[in-house]
């Protein structure tokens, strides 16, 4: 419970430190990535096609408490709706609603992330290939957060941040797995029976 309240407390600052500006992001991929917060072995894989993203989440069951949750969310970037499932639900629901801007874009830290860069205030220090992808390590202190950053600066994709309070121990925000920059198969895009009526 304190390591939730720890990330809860750091995630407005880490957000705040890279908030998204108007730049554009590619707008094809398919991005696996860890989750953060329990339990262990989570992951969100993002689907992107143009105006269409589906995230994929997955959280294996905990021994003894909570089954295994597959949750599904198909957002429609230009019409600002979203639609939220469980597909493995044994009477498959659907929940509609409307978003701003949060839709779990991981390319949304890059903007301000290369300001900070160009600012002076994350300094690189080292490389390393993440998930195959050659990354720069970035260090730096933004406010009341420290923030260690492996950045493709390539392809301008975060592939894996940690946060925590300055000379404390840094968690982790974000861990890549997997990265393709093709167009993922157009049929992921449907909407199950529920959500279609």
């Amino acid at each position: 419970m304190k390591t939730a309240r720890f990330f809860a407390c750091l995630v407005p600052f880490a957000i705040a430190a890279l908030l998204p500006a108007q730049t554009p992001s590619p707008s094809a991929y398919t991005i696996t990535e860890s989750i953060a917060f329990p339990p262990i072995g989570s992951t969100m894989t993002i689907y992107r096609s143009g105006t269409k993203v589906l995230t994929v989440i997955d959280r294996p069951a905990r021994p003894g408490s909570s089954p295994a949750q597959h949750t599904r969310v198909l957002y429609d970037l230009a019409s600002g709706t979203s639609w939220s499932w469980d597909p493995a639900a044994t009477s498959v629901s659907c929940t509609a609603a409307h978003f701003s801007a949060n839709w779990a874009d991981p390319f949304a830290m890059t903007p301000d992330l290369r300001q900070n860069i160009a600012k002076g205030e994350f300094k690189p220090a080292g490389t390393e290939s993440i998930a195959g992808v050659s990354t720069t390590i970035y260090t730096g202190v933004h406010g009341r957060t420290a923030i260690k950053a492996w950045f493709d600066e390539k392809d301008g994709l975060v592939m894996r941040a940690m946060i925590g309070a300055p000379g404390g121990q840094l968690q982790p925000l974000v861990d890549i797995k997997k990265v393709d920059l093709t167009a993922p198969t157009a049929s992921l895009f449907a909407l199950p029976a529920a959500c279609a009526r």
